[in-house]
């Protein structure tokens, strides 16, 4: 059941590039994965004060949804680190927050990937390197280093007897370093060198309008991974 949910989450959060998408997206893969990679390469700005607007005026849209789920998602974000069972109540809070993103984007003219991007740059970096504190990737990156660890001894040294176990394991080595990979970049984050790659236009702006970025900051629901492709299932042994 759980693994029912954690699957349904991953196809709404990956929708919301398609049923997003519009003419700042033709340039970027449709692939979760691929995106994400080159967003993190570019979201350093510079960003036009009127797109730093309506992005925000986007968090401001979907702010009394993610509030109502928050435990919900913010335990998804943390699907792998934590101890917590992701609940259904989850699934419903990704699906309602999907629609409001939706409407939200389209009012506002902006795509699913000026979101993604504005959302590493203005949450994932500015705000946590301004802040100047261990951003709470760093703790959640340690604990998915522990994970790995363990996952990928006992597949090494006592690998259970079934094949359907074993690759049950060998998906969640895959999903904890996926995770890992994508969280790394805010935990290794260093809050000065981070400071001065920022466009300075753009970092002006948003200490601007700081008191309001910081009311609408969503935790680690900010940098949680691009939804990760899962292998098909295998027959049972005895198909």
């Amino acid at each position: 059941m759980r693994d029912v949910m954690r699957a349904g989450i991953f196809l709404l959060l990956a929708g919301m590039a398609v049923a997003c998408g519009g003419a700042g997206a033709k340039n970027l893969p449709n692939d979760d994965t691929a995106r994400r990679e080159i967003l993190l390469q570019v979201a350093w700005g510079p960003e036009q004060p009127d797109v730093l607007e309506r992005y925000i005026a986007v968090r401001e849209q979907i702010a009394p949804r993610f509030r109502k789920f928050e435990t919900g998602l913010t335990q998804y974000a943390l699907r792998e680190a934590a101890t917590r069972p992701v609940l259904g109540k989850a699934l419903l809070g990704a699906t309602l927050l999907r629609k409001d993103l939706e409407t939200a984007l389209k009012e506002n003219e902006l795509t699913f990937s000026d979101y993604e991007r504005l959302t590493i740059l203005v949450y994932g970096r500015w705000l946590r390197a301004v802040r100047g504190e261990t951003p709470p990737e760093q703790r959640i990156a340690r604990v998915l280093q522990e994970l790995e660890v363990s996952i990928a001894r006992h597949l090494e040294n006592n690998p259970p007897e079934k094949r359907q176990e074993r690759e049950r394991l060998a998906d969640r080595l895959a999903s904890v370093r996926h995770q890992l990979r994508f969280i790394a970049p805010f935990a290794l984050m260093k809050p000065d060198e981070t400071l001065a790659a920022i466009d300075p236009a753009t970092k002006q702006w948003l200490e601007e309008h700081r008191e309001r970025i910081e009311e609408l900051e969503f935790g680690v629901f900010d940098t949680m991974p691009p939804p990760r492709k899962r292998p098909v299932p295998a027959p049972p042994e005895n198909a």
